[in-house]
């Protein structure tokens, strides 16, 4: 699964599941909902993603696989 941290201000407003647009300039995307898991990718401003639940302040963008 992969997870967006949801501390910056692309996603402080995230709280339900749903299409949002990264304001950030970059975003980091993760493997675990943690700041330790693996960077796996960035999403860019303007970009749109898939938020599929919100958990502890993280939001998971891929299904569990």
């Amino acid at each position: 699964m992969i997870w967006l941290g949801l501390v910056t201000a692309a996603f402080a407003q995230a709280v339900d599941p749903g299409r949002y647009v990264v304001t950030a300039t970059t975003l980091n995307v993760r493997l675990a909902a943690d700041t330790s898991g693996k960077l796996v990718s960035r999403l860019q401003q303007a970009q749109f993603v898939e938020v599929l639940e919100i958990k502890d302040g993280w939001a998971r963008i891929s299904e569990y696989y």
